[in-house]
């Protein structure tokens, strides 16, 4: 078992019966604020399931770890997946000149309390919440009579994959199950239930138990436990703020002095403090009421925090407010379409510049998933 701040995890492998060595390959770690998760069952029916295993885990894990910083979680999760799947399956082909290096993937990426999630195949991808079991993943299997327990997708099985994709968010107190098949055609539902907050090494070793030690297919588990609510998002949206209905000149809000707004709707104001000058901007009046138009605003305070580039103004979102809302540095200036009307005319090293930092700042944004108004 290892603890990484607010996330336990562990992960244990046996093979089935008394075999050394088995098709099954996992991973689960964690790079800076993220926590990856992947299990990879080789399909015994192929001459290398083993290797295909063993080498999904090693380049999903690897490539997650060093994405490009502009790409997506989910892009990167299905960019991977079908990457792999070509490389397999093209080796295949000029190996064995048919599907040889084949296995099913169960895969989930963490980031704050948001889960990501996708699978290839017949591994499966479980959340426990408050007692009950819940399956996440979706089986790639055929559904005909007679042929139970085929699988109808696999990763390097066909030269195109179409990976099952879902994300959720997570809550304290929930664990993250995933497992070869192996497991849960050993363990019913509630023998999964009962072991699983002890961790995979248990889980895994009480199916072994429960069929006297000779199991009949490789048996993998990875356990994820989220010990707290590692969301700032939910810990913003609980804090206890007014939102005033009117803003005026002259008032002081946390010792800042509101001077005058700076849009029509009067929700963002020219502030002063101290020597310096600020910008506030306040949610709206119907987020009183409206939780969805709560969320949002506290979304956009939390974004503006992260976005700490050059050409971007510094955001803050104070500890001590009274008030809900957030500050913003204050950057004089002129608009372009103002510049312009002037008579000014940008000159080609200063059109170039500004194309420049136009797209760095585009960049920055995508790297979060964000795209300006």
């Amino acid at each position: 078992m290892k603890n990484k701040k607010n996330i336990n995890f562990s992960g244990f492998t046996l093979s089935k019966g008394t075999s050394l060595k088995g098709d099954d390959a996992y991973g689960v770690s964690q790079s800076k604020n993220i926590v990856y998760g992947i299990v990879c069952d080789g399909v015994g029916s192929a001459d290398a399931g083993a290797e295909a295993a063993q080498r999904s885990v090693k380049y999903i894990t690897t490539n997650l770890k060093s994405k490009p910083k502009s790409w997506s979680i989910e892009k990167s999760i299905h960019y991977f997946i079908e990457s792999i799947n070509s490389i397999l399956y093209k080796e295949s082909q000029v190996e064995y000149e048919r599907s040889e290096l084949v296995t099913t993937l169960a895969m989930v990426v963490i980031e704050g309390n948001r889960l990501y999630g996708a699978n290839v195949g017949d591994s499966r991808i479980y959340l426990l919440r408050d007692g009950k079991l819940i399956q996440l993943s979706q089986d790639h299997t055929v559904e005909e009579a007679g042929y139970e327990g085929v699988l109808s997708a696999a990763i390097g099985m066909q030269e195109d994959i179409e990976p099952y994709y879902f994300e959720n968010n997570l809550q304290k107190g929930d664990i993250l199950l995933l497992c070869s098949d192996g497991l849960y055609t050993v363990l019913n539902e509630e023998e999964i239930v009962k072991y699983l907050p002890l961790g995979a090494t248990r889980l895994v070793k009480t199916a072994s138990k429960k069929v006297d030690d000779d199991l009949p297919d490789d048996t993998t588990a990875v356990v994820i436990e989220i010990q707290e609510n590692n969301d700032e998002l939910v810990t913003l949206k609980e804090q206890r703020l007014l939102i005033p209905e009117k803003l005026k000149a002259g008032e002081v809000i946390d010792g800042y002095e509101l001077k005058k707004p700076l849009i029509q709707n009067e929700r963002t104001w020219l502030a002063h403090k101290k020597t310096k000058d600020y910008v506030l901007k306040f949610a709206p009046v119907e987020a009183k009421e409206d939780e969805e138009i709560l969320d949002l605003f506290i979304k956009e305070a939390w974004n503006a925090k992260r976005l700490k580039a050059p050409f971007f103004p510094k955001a803050v979102i104070p500890k001590n407010r009274t008030r809900r809302y957030y500050v913003m540095s204050y950057i004089e200036g002129e608009s372009l379409e103002r510049f312009l009307q002037q008579g000014e005319r940008l000159s080609i090293d200063d059109t170039v510049l500004l194309a420049q930092t136009l797209l760095q700042a585009s960049s920055f944004l995508l790297k979060y998933d964000l795209v300006h108004g």
